[in-house]
């Protein structure tokens, strides 16, 4: 996959058919972003301080604590993130436009295209872990 400056995480296109007449577009998010839709609805990382156990030290880590009332708002922007564009029709041919509350109401109410984005998700996530393991062979 070619690298590109100006769109650093492109949506990759699957194919919803057979025929390759109706696609989903899907990325996966960036821990950039994720900083980005924290920062947006108002989350802060909060600082601790642990003991390491290789080195005995105290050693600083964030850790985000997101609460539920903002949970629904952070699960959205992902959710309208992650599925970056579709060509999806009605079975009478409608065009099914790609906005949040249609993306919602597909993930959350038909099982099988949740399923079917999860799994084109994870074969994306899949390819990153693929990349790492040969990097540490390396």
């Amino acid at each position: 996959m070619p690298i590109s400056l100006k769109n650093l995480n492109p949506a990759v296109r699957f194919n919803y058919d057979e025929d390759g007449d109706e696609w989903v577009e899907l990325r996966l998010v960036s821990s950039e972003k994720m900083d980005e839709f924290r920062k947006s609805i108002g989350i802060k990382p909060k600082q601790k301080f642990i003991v390491n156990s290789l080195t005995k030290r105290m050693e600083s880590v964030h850790d985000i604590d997101i609460p539920e009332d903002k949970m629904v708002d952070f699960n959205d922007l992902i959710l309208d993130y992650q599925i970056a564009g579709w060509n999806l029709a009605e079975p009478d041919g409608d065009e099914i436009p790609c906005i949040l509350a249609n993306k919602k109401l597909l993930m959350f109410g038909e099982p099988a295209f949740a399923a079917w984005v999860n799994a084109r998700l994870n074969k994306l996530q899949g390819k990153i872990s693929d990349i790492e393991n040969e990097e540490i062979k390396n």
